[in-house]
């Protein structure tokens, strides 16, 4: 299972801020936390389905349950953090569990299989005849990043990619269309897609293609 499905299933609901349109991801690529983005179209269908997850964990409560596991030593540190609405999964299991680490009878999150099947039946209702994963929806979040003229540092730091050249795998998009920067005099340009074009001031991709092959002192020239 692909780490996407397992970051997904391991949120917790403090990590989703409606206020600022963002999700905190915990312990990802890396090992490191990062934000990225809450579409505005989820975000009513997520309110929804967290008041329904509200109402599962109030019950859990009611008869004696509520807890979740707290990794590194948290429920040591915050011992009544285990059965708060905050620490509790976005995504719980239908169904209470014994934990094998503690022996306690609590609600996992759901299984990542679980996910993964759902991404497959989608596919196929979708009639979409390729091979599709949930690792699949961050290739197409960068690339349609790249196609939206997001510079390619805000990309890095959104995919958690911690060398550019990683980031750099998926400037394949500029093969294609209007997206492609173009050298006017001095300056480069990019085109808007609407007839129009406007100056890079350095951070379009093409510059990052050359800037990336420009090392300097062993380091990546760094973005304007």
């Amino acid at each position: 299972m692909s780490a996407c499905a397992s970051r997904l299933v391991l949120s917790a609901a403090k990590e989703l801020d409606f206020a600022q349109h963002q999700i905190i991801v915990r312990d990802g690529k890396g090992g490191k936390d990062r934000i990225t983005m809450l579409p505005d179209a989820v975000v009513p269908l997520l309110r929804d389905h967290l008041q329904h997850v509200k109402l599962i964990h109030e019950s859990d409560l009611a008869h004696g349950y509520g807890s979740v596991y707290l990794p590194y030593a948290l429920e040591r540190k915050y011992p009544n953090a285990s059965k708060e609405w905050p620490w509790q999964y976005v995504f719980p299991s239908n169904r209470l569990s014994v934990d094998p680490r503690s022996g306690h009878k609590r609600r996992h999150h759901i299984d990542e299989n679980t996910l993964q099947k759902a991404v497959r039946q989608a596919t196929l209702l979708a009639g979409i005849h390729k091979q599709v994963s949930c690792h699949t929806f961050r290739h197409s979040f960068a690339t349609h990043l790249l196609e939206s003229s997001y510079d390619i540092r805000t990309v890095q730091e959104l995919l958690g990619h911690k060398d550019v050249r990683t980031t750099m795998i998926y400037t394949h998009v500029l093969n294609r269309g209007g997206l492609a920067a173009h050298a006017v005099g001095t300056a480069r340009w990019i085109s808007t897609g609407q007839g129009q074009a406007i100056p890079c001031g350095g951070r379009c991709l093409n510059c990052a293609k050359r800037l990336v092959q420009q090392p300097v002192a062993g380091r990546i020239l760094a973005f304007p």
